[in-house]
């Protein structure tokens, strides 16, 4: 896993974290189980690599074909898990 998959990951359980902290209530302990804590992981571990291909892809005449701003996007969805089957 490199820093930008590790970021991903990252960001992604402080979302769920945060989401989770919401509808808990202040008695109750949050953690994640192991089992989730590694498909988060294998999971980042994908969408980093989708995330770098995208910033690598060029059309025929050599253009990026996806900008800044769209990777971003992709990469916020993401974390807040439009694109995850949870």
């Amino acid at each position: 896993m490199d820093a930008a998959k590790q970021h991903i990951f990252i960001q992604r359980v402080l979302f769920l974290f945060e989401l989770n902290k919401r509808s808990a209530g202040k008695a109750q302990s949050l953690r994640m189980a192991k089992q989730d804590w590694s498909m988060e992981c294998d999971v980042s571990c994908v969408c980093g690599y989708a995330l770098a291909q995208m910033q690598r892809f060029r059309d025929t005449d050599n253009k990026v074909v996806f900008t800044n701003d769209c990777i971003k996007t992709m990469m916020n969805r993401f974390i807040e898990g439009y694109l995850s089957s949870n």
